[in-house]
């Protein structure tokens, strides 16, 4: 094993580990370990590539970035596959308030959960896919909806591909992946 320090700018050491035959590019990267010069603590982690580190004042917070279906309410905007840290703060700003979450099989759906009592408006689309996709609904979808996939260990990951599939079919639109 080779390695490979980069330090981020920000006080915190990047330190790759990576076989010597594969790139730090290639599928074979396998992890990484963070170091922040602050505390001199070492972090594993085993996907760099859906992490971003944000330095707080004393510790380096790490950030999961997954690609994340997002289903405006309003017709006038399009469906769209974005990048997103996967943070309670993140995902708050995205469904303007609390989130709440329905899920099912390998996805699982963030909403605004007082769409019923602040006047958000109805989200068609997205009820269309939940309903499709399998998920049998009881009620109405309001506000955005944000869709991601169930990654390992309880962990975000990106939105499943079948379920993009879907959208795209549904909708008529094209989802750059």
């Amino acid at each position: 094993m080779i390695g490979c320090p980069q330090t981020n700018g920000q006080g915190v050491q990047v330190m790759a580990d990576w076989p010597n035959d594969l790139q730090a590019n290639e599928p074979g990267f396998h992890k990484a370990l963070i170091r922040d010069r602050v505390t001199a603590g070492w972090i594993t982690l085993l996907n760099p590539w859906k992490l971003s580190t944000v330095q707080s004042q004393k510790d380096p917070v790490m950030r999961q970035i997954c690609a994340a279906l997002i289903i405006p309410a309003r017709f006038s905007h399009s469906l769209r596959i974005e990048e997103i840290d996967t943070s309670l703060a993140t995902r708050q700003t995205l469904v303007e308030g609390n989130v709440g979450a329905m899920s099912y099989m390998d996805w699982h759906v963030y909403l605004n959960d007082e769409a019923d009592f602040i006047p958000l408006p109805l989200n068609a689309r997205a009820e269309v896919l939940i309903r499709e996709a399998g998920l049998h609904l009881e009620g109405t979808v309001s506000g955005t909806a944000v869709f991601l996939g169930h990654g390992s260990n309880g962990d975000e990951a990106d939105a499943p591909a079948h379920l993009l599939r879907l959208a795209e079919r549904l909708f008529d639109t094209a989802l750059a992946a």
